[in-house]
């Protein structure tokens, strides 16, 4: 962030009223710019996003980013900066709603389940030589793994409809499809600690 000041007289254009653009937005006028920021949308916030219309009982449904989790330091404190308040979430873990087998929809796939502890089982050679090279995005082992998708690799070790399910049920956590998310992310998860286990705000 610039000195306060150093940058009155200057006028500056922001284009994207995401929390990008909005930030660098009160990091100028917090240094004396003049800013105008511009945005496409009718709406402000880029991927956060609240759905609070079509819902019964006052429910609502996050279209975007949602979360913050404890190693985003810099994101909580911003919030404090701007005076809003970080409300803890998921303080039993990550989980998800999947139909059951022999019944109706069950609450599932918190990172001490079953589903969680084999999926980290069978991703434990990807994790460790992954692991080897310091979890390096830049490195080979990273780049082989940043071209397949997570749905290649569930036909590769052929899952079982479970472990596909669990897979499905990530799209809550990672916001993509298991065709359409790169095992890079799921390993890189997984690598560095239990999903869900650290303390997450909204």
């Amino acid at each position: 962030m610039a000195d306060e000041g150093v940058l009155r007289g200057t006028s500056v254009i922001v284009a994207g009223a995401g929390l990008a653009g909005l930030a660098a937005a009160v990091d100028l006028v917090n240094a004396g710019a003049q800013v105008t920021v511009v945005e496409a949308r009718d709406r402000v916030g880029g991927r956060v996003w609240t759905l609070r219309d079509g819902w019964r009982n006052g429910q609502h449904a996050e279209a975007g980013a949602d979360l913050i989790d404890e190693g985003q330091e810099e994101m909580q404190r911003l919030a404090v900066r701007l005076g809003l308040e970080l409300v803890p979430i998921l303080e039993g873990g990550f989980g998800f709603v999947m139909q059951g087998e022999d019944g109706p929809p069950r609450m599932s796939g918190g990172p001490g389940s079953v589903g969680w502890r084999t999926l980290r089982e069978r991703l434990e050679p990807r994790i460790r030589e992954y692991r080897l090279v310091d979890r390096r995005w830049d490195s080979l082992v990273a780049q082989d793994m940043a071209r397949t998708s997570v749905a290649e690799w569930l036909d590769e070790v052929k899952a079982d409809a479970k472990m596909r399910a669990l897979a499905r049920g990530l799209r809550g956590f990672f916001l993509a499809d298991p065709a359409d998310l790169s095992l890079l992310v799921l390993v890189d998860q997984l690598a560095a600690d239990v999903p869900g286990a650290g303390r997450m705000y909204r």
